[in-house]
């Protein structure tokens, strides 16, 4: 399969997994329209959030639809709020391709053909019907940040071992689950108008350092158009001060769209 289209694919897993919106929302002033146990929740959230810089780490990621499924390494830097960065290995740690996604534009370099593609911002609306996503959400997603959507304060049930927020926004439901007491979320959940689940995004496990706690998995199924999984493992990793990220088209690389 084309490294284009395994690009693709992840890019879609990882989009699908949630709704976001189109600015970062400042989640403290909306933590104080929240009453009661919700609000301790939600404070509580807020402060288990891995704030950072610079990110780094090689994850194993396994992509799986229909038609193929196929596991790689990936090389993966961000920069807070600015842009993810990855090179993708295949057998032998030989390098199949790489992507960068700004909050303006998305790169991903095939090298096996020798082909790069330039999709600005609103191409990735394209690949689901939602609305503009941003770099910052998605980061908050593989770091397991609190994600809030629209304005509005969510609303909370409890069952015996477990929490639910919920809200209705753009005619798309979104539910996440926290475990009491640790206040982690576990899963985010997506739910079209007519009730049907479209995708999730499910935690397991943690990797906890100096100042912070990040899940050493998360897995994702979108259902949209077809079902797609997504894995990816993080091993080690660094929060670093300072990392140059390589954004150059090699030479002798033509654009291919």
């Amino acid at each position: 399969m084309p490294v284009k289209n395994i690009m693709n694919k992840l890019l879609i897993i990882l989009i699908g997994s949630i709704v976001l919106t189109s600015c970062q929302l400042q989640k403290k002033s909306i933590v104080s329209k929240y009453t009661g146990d919700s609000r301790k929740v939600m404070n509580e959230l807020i402060k288990n959030n891995t704030d950072f810089e610079y990110f780094h780490d090689k994850v194993r990621m396994q992509l799986k639809t229909s038609s193929f499924n196929q596991s790689f390494t990936v090389d993966l830097m961000m920069k807070k709020d600015s842009i993810i960065w990855g090179s993708a290995s295949a057998l032998f740690g030989i390098e199949v391709g790489r992507f960068f996604l700004t909050n303006s534009e998305l790169t991903i370099i095939d090298k096996m053909s020798r082909k790069y593609y330039t999709f600005n911002s609103s191409y990735l609306q394209t690949l689901l019907p939602f609305p503009e996503i941003n770099v910052s959400m998605l980061q908050d997603l593989l770091l397991r940040n609190l994600i809030l959507l629209g304005k509005e304060p969510y609303q909370m049930n409890a069952d015996t071992s477990t929490l639910h927020f919920f809200t209705t926004w753009n005619n798309v439901r979104h539910q996440f689950t926290v475990l009491p007491g640790v206040y982690e979320i576990t899963e985010h959940q997506l739910f079209n108008e007519s009730g049907k689940l479209i995708g999730k995004a499910q935690y397991s496990g943690n990797i906890t350092g100096k100042n912070f706690k990040i899940p050493k998995k998360i897995e994702f199924w979108v259902y949209l158009p077809e079902n797609n999984y997504a894995r990816i493992s993080f091993f080690e990793p660094k929060f670093e001060k300072k990392l140059i990220f390589d954004t150059n088209i090699p030479d002798g690389y033509f654009k291919a769209n």
